[in-house]
């Protein structure tokens, strides 16, 4: 939907209302939900005499809908509006934090975290969410289990004359695999519960805005045919399209076609396994691809540190920090971002506290980092909300539901994965690499050997990277070096530590072009260590093949007062560092392969 369509009858429906009133919007793939997300905060705000800032909370899993909102605010007013987004676990911790809960919640799963903010705010509310007068969730047929009792919970919290908007596509929804138990809330559980609210009224958006080809809009009508089909019959109709569409002979292939496709592409895996080496064979054939994170696994923007991480004072005035956001390319509205998450009124940012929160995990949508790259390689679930110009299915026959599975998930996971192209629809078959294999203990993936207790490589996650002190011996040196040299793909290397690593737990120095950028962590060593067990002769630990930068990123850690480099480098809490991703071989001599 482009800036210059008007809002069709519908969408003014779901857009165009009054704080309290409260309604759950039923969209479909390009039918303009971002758009309706876009001009409803706008009304409210402009309309409706809604404070931004304090009044108004957006849940969302991905940036589109910020960045259509920012958009908007700055062709009808030349400023951006400040309205607080948030994803559900970045809301939990903040919950958390506001609440006083001690200092261990921060170690806390996130499904820990969700679960004790949900009794917190079922206790004893929450200042926060009381003076809210509207909340929007996005994609809520993917809030599940435990998330989806904690939005119920956020939901009570409202002050009855506040209201909200939930917008979702139940043959969207994908995530109920998640659930651990028949007991757990399920996605159309959730929207039931709160269509039997007093005075929810339902909107259904019909329209389609996105699609630029035949095939595309053949993809999103494929959700009317699914609502009117039998449960017996659906798999054969999103099997029907999927076999008719375009092949890709090879990962070879496709290397040469990406740069004949206008725009980004997708390509689209079943397991994030099947995504690690998909993108790991993508880029030793030269493609500059990223894997798309989680939600759950963001870290904060490096701006943040470009701007704030070497500050001479602890607070920094607004003026200054708009200046460095002018040099660095970023929007004006930033600060408030930066300055609503530190806590406190006034023209002044407390840089501590705001490296405490982000360093516990709060980190808003706007602050996170975000890859760019005309290439992406995600799992269907992670693409999820997304859109893209082109798509490639890797393997979909492999989708169909195996025995004892559900097979409307496999076919709503089919849907999901057609529906995020604009215009190009194509299919690529890959042989599965049985080697691969998911361990459930660590949720991470191997590549395993001939005998059950080998592992061969092992999957590397962002936070697998140590975050207690900023890396290296010269920290001038290194973060020069990681803001002017480092860029995402780029190949590092691994060595051990010997004066780091004991025999239980193995601490590998992490380096660029020769220079030591980073450490493996506690999380790093958790992993490991339930995956590979010391040798009792010889070395220990085995040596780590190259893996691939993911980003680079602001680190949020424990502020380094004392030396007169810290005095510079990490002194509040933040500085410039490197998250890591991909398969990495292991090997425990030079003779294995």
């Amino acid at each position: 939907m482009t800036d210059s369509v008007a809002l069709d009858a519908e969408q003014r429906l779901a857009a165009e209302v009054s704080p309290e009133t409260r309604q759950v919007v039923t969209a479909g793939p390009g039918a303009g939900k971002t758009e309706v997300v876009a001009s409803l905060l706008r009304h409210l705000v402009e309309e409706e005499d809604v404070e931004a800032t304090d009044e108004l909370l957006v849940i969302s899993f991905s940036r589109a809908a910020v960045a259509a909102v920012q958009a908007r605010s700055r062709r009808e007013s030349g400023r951006s509006r400040l309205v607080t987004v948030r994803t559900l676990d970045s809301l939990a911790s903040s919950l958390l934090d506001e609440a006083g809960e001690p200092e261990e919640w921060r170690r806390w799963s996130f499904d820990r975290r969700i679960q004790r903010a949900t009794e917190v705010l079922r206790d004893d509310g929450s200042d926060e969410l009381e003076a809210l007068r509207h909340v929007v969730v996005d994609e809520v047929q993917d809030v599940v289990g435990v998330r989806a009792e904690f939005l119920l919970s956020v939901l009570e919290a409202l002050e009855d004359d506040a209201g909200f908007t939930l917008l979702g596509d139940p043959q969207q929804a994908i995530y109920d695999f998640q659930l651990r138990s028949a007991n757990d809330t399920t996605s159309a559980q959730l929207l039931e519960r709160v269509l039997s609210g007093e005075g929810v009224r339902q909107v259904v958006l019909r329209g389609q805005y996105r699609a630029a080809s035949s095939e595309a809009v053949e993809a999103t009508a494929l959700g009317r045919r699914l609502d009117t089909a039998r449960a017996a019959e659906q798999p054969a109709v999103v099997e029907g399209f999927v076999d008719r569409l375009p092949l890709v002979g090879s990962l070879d292939e496709l290397r040469r076609l990406l740069p004949r496709w206008e725009g980004r592409t997708a390509v689209l895996c079943a397991t994030n396994g099947e995504a690690l080496e998909v993108t790991r064979s993508l880029r030793g054939l030269g493609v500059d691809v990223v894997q798309q994170r989680s939600a759950q696994d963001q870290a904060p923007a490096r701006w943040i540190a470009d701007v704030l991480a070497e500050r001479a004072r602890p607070t920094v005035s607004r003026d200054e920090v708009l200046l460095d956001l002018e040099r660095a390319g970023v929007d004006a509205a930033a600060w408030g971002w930066m300055r609503s998450l530190a806590g406190g009124r006034g023209a002044e940012l407390d840089i501590p506290s705001l490296a405490r929160r982000l360093a516990a995990g709060i980190v808003p949508v706007e602050l996170q980092a975000v890859p760019t790259s005309a290439v992406v390689v995600s799992t269907v679930h992670r693409a999820k909300g997304l859109e893209f110009d082109n798509v490639v299915l890797i393997s979909p026959e492999s989708w169909v539901a195996a025995e004892g599975e559900d097979p409307g998930e496999r076919v709503r996971t089919t849907f999901v994965a057609v529906s995020r192209a604009r215009s190009r629809l194509a299919v690529l078959s890959l042989p599965w690499n049985w080697r691969l294999r998911h361990d459930g203990r660590t949720d991470r993936w191997y590549l395993g050997g001939r005998e059950k207790y080998m592992t061969l490589g092992l999957e590397l996650a962002g936070s697998d990277v140590s975050t207690e002190v900023p890396p290296g011996e010269d920290l001038r040196l290194v973060q020069d070096h990681l803001r002017a040299r480092v860029l995402v793909g780029d190949e590092l290397t691994f060595a051990l530590d010997p004066r780091r690593s004991t025999t239980e737990r193995p601490v590998y120095s992490i380096h660029h072009d020769g220079l030591l950028v980073g450490r493996t962590g506690e999380s790093f060593a958790d992993t490991f260590t339930r995956r590979i067990r010391p040798r009792r002769t010889g070395r220990p630990w085995p040596d780590l093949g190259a893996a691939a930068v993911d980003g680079v990123v602001t680190v949020a850690g424990t502020p380094q007062p004392g030396s007169a480099q810290a005095s510079t480098v990490g002194r509040w809490g933040l500085w410039t560092g490197i998250r890591i991703s991909g398969l990495v071989d292991l090997q425990w001599s030079k003779e294995e392969k």
